[in-house]
């Protein structure tokens, strides 16, 4: 029986960012100590502090995903960048203990897979999330770009040089604008994209993402949290902020 992911609203809840800085930016080196070593590598862990995750480092380096930075548009925006990943972080602490999971960033979406999946469905892309172009320009009546980004996030168990997935998170990024241009070089164009709509679209996109993460066997059985995390326009000063949840 298919094992659905039910997407729970914040219900009013602030995710409280501050004070949970970006991994990747961090003195990692600093306060790494080596867990294990052998003649072709070695693993590490670094303590972030009581209220983060240790971080899991191959050979002193701080693993990236491949899928990092990777849009459906130019509707680019730091400040959103920055609260996508921290928010998940502390989303994920609901399922992932920090004293039992190890963090590292996202290692099973790759950039080919996760660009089909952005871009619009077509025949010749029929993996993409987002939907058919209609052929229609009008701001009401054309189908908008909902799903702007996808980033992943893993949860290690283990010790010594055996790690391996214990859980994952996903940040599904949902426009609340999608801009468009209605002929090359033309003038910018906006369709504004309601919360509820944002939901359903996200919900579906989802419980998709997960169906076809279990195919891969090492993630067939593990708990997988999904978010979904309303983006700003992309000249806001203040980021988006994540408005459901759910864990599969």
């Amino acid at each position: 029986m298919k094992k659905y992911l039910q997407i729970m609203a914040l219900a009013g809840v602030m995710i409280t960012l501050s004070g949970c800085g970006r991994l990747k930016d961090s003195s990692l080196a600093n306060n790494a100590t080596t867990t294990s070593t052998t003649k072709r590598k070695s693993y590490q862990t670094t303590n972030t502090g009581n209220s983060g995750y240790s971080v899991l480092l191959k050979n002193g380096r701080y693993v990236t995903s491949p899928i990092s930075g990777l849009t459906a548009t130019d509707n680019d925006n730091s400040v959103d960048t920055r609260e996508l990943e921290r928010g998940l972080i502390q989303i994920s602490k609901n399922q992932f203990s920090t004293n039992q999971y190890v963090f590292q960033e996202g290692q099973y979406l790759d950039s080919s897979t996760v660009t089909d999946w952005l871009t619009r469905k077509s025949k010749s892309n029929p993996k993409g999330l987002n939907p058919v172009n209609n052929g229609k320009t009008g701001t009401d009546t054309r189908n908008p770009i909902y799903l702007e980004e996808i980033i992943e996030q893993d949860y290690l168990t283990g010790s010594g040089s055996k790690y391996s997935i214990g859980g994952m998170s996903l940040g599904l990024a949902m426009n609340s604008v999608d801009y468009f241009q209605k002929k090359r070089n033309g003038a910018e164009f906006q369709t504004d994209i309601s919360r509820a709509e944002q939901r359903a679209q996200g919900e579906k996109m989802a419980n998709e993402i997960v169906a076809r993460l279990r195919k891969k066997k090492a993630l067939k059985n593990i708990p997988i949290t999904v978010g979904l995390f309303s983006k700003t326009g992309k000249d806001s000063l203040v980021g988006g902020t994540y408005f459901a949840y759910g864990t599969a």
